[in-house]
């Protein structure tokens, strides 16, 4: 078997007991290779096995130790990622509201100002059509019988034009009326003066 030193993290229990392990197995594999009279020469060979066995079970135990700050401090960065990630979506989330509760306010603001506007242009247009009524009205149009709301402004001009003409002529027609009245009654005043004097005289007369 084997022992790699990699990079992954190891416990220090085990790694200290394997490395025991593999010291205690080469202390016995040298001892069933080497005479009796080399004890000093596997001694030393020993303390230096051993030395580099420690070294490298401390160079480990740093390694791990090392590794793990490491791990902590990236726990910890992800850890303040994700905070930061949901006080950021929070964020977006309250700002979308606001937004939103704006444009609702927009929208109903909005809407009021129409509602007033078309209450205005409504009244606006009211007053105008009675002064229009009255304005025809005047020149003699016969709205009893006219619907003027769905006429345009040329339409209203000219039944007015078409009603001044119609009264023109029927007041010419009334003036020749008139003319020609007064006429016979002054050809019959004149009649009877004259067919009433000759009376008149001999009244006179007579008195």
């Amino acid at each position: 078997g084997c022992i790699r030193f990699g990079e992954d993290i190891m416990e220090e229990d085990r790694t200290r007991k394997l490395l025991s392990d593999m010291a205690v197995g080469l202390r016995t594999v040298c001892k069933d290779l080497e005479p009796v009279d080399a004890e000093e020469k596997r001694a030393v060979e020993r303390d230096h096995l051993v030395q580099s066995v420690l070294s490298e079970v401390n160079r480990q135990h740093e390694r791990i130790l090392s590794r793990k700050v490491i791990i902590e401090k990236r726990k910890e960065e992800y850890e303040r990622q994700q905070a930061e990630k949901q006080r950021e979506e929070q964020q977006k989330k309250l700002e979308a509201e606001a937004e939103r509760q704006q444009a609702e306010q927009a929208r109903l603001e909005a809407q009021r100002e129409r509602r007033e506007k078309a209450k205005a242009d409504a009244l606006r247009d009211e007053e105008k059509l009675f002064e229009i009524k009255q304005q025809m009205a005047a020149e003699g149009v016969d709205l009893k019988n006219t619907d003027i709301t769905s006429m345009t402004k040329d339409e209203r001009e000219n039944l007015i034009e078409e009603t001044r003409r119609k009264n023109e002529q029927a007041d010419k027609e009334t003036e020749r009326k008139i003319n020609a009245a007064a006429k016979k009654l002054d050809t019959i005043v004149r009649a009877l003066r004259e067919t009433e004097l000759p009376k008149l005289e001999a009244i006179c007369n007579e008195q």
